[in-house]
C-alpha cells in the first residue's frame, strides 16, 4: 500500500515552511523534509517542495489581503 503525506500534515508544513521563510530558517524546514521523505517514501520529494511552495504562495497572498484590508 503507498505511503503518502495526508493533508492535515501537508497543511502543517506549508505553515512550518511559511514561519521558517519569515524567521530565515530554513533548515528546520529542510530538517522536516527529510523526516516526512523517510516516513511517506512514496512522496516524490521534488513534487512535494513544488507543492508546498505553491501552496506557501497562495498562503502570502491570503496574508496580504487580509493585512491591506480596510477593517
Amino acid at each position: 500500500m503507498a505511503r503518502y503525506i495526508p493533508q492535515y500534515l501537508f497543511d502543517g508544513l506549508v505553515v512550518q515552511y511559511l514561519l521558517g521563510d519569515i524567521a530565515r530558517t530554513p533548515e528546520f524546514f529542510d530538517e522536516l523534509l527529510q523526516d516526512y521523505g523517510k516516513k511517506y517514501p512514496d512522496e516524490n520529494p521534488a513534487t512535494l517542495v513544488a507543492d508546498l511552495h505553491a501552496a506557501a504562495n497562495e498562503g502570502r497572498y491570503v496574508i496580504r489581503a487580509l493585512v491591506n484590508a480596510p477593517n
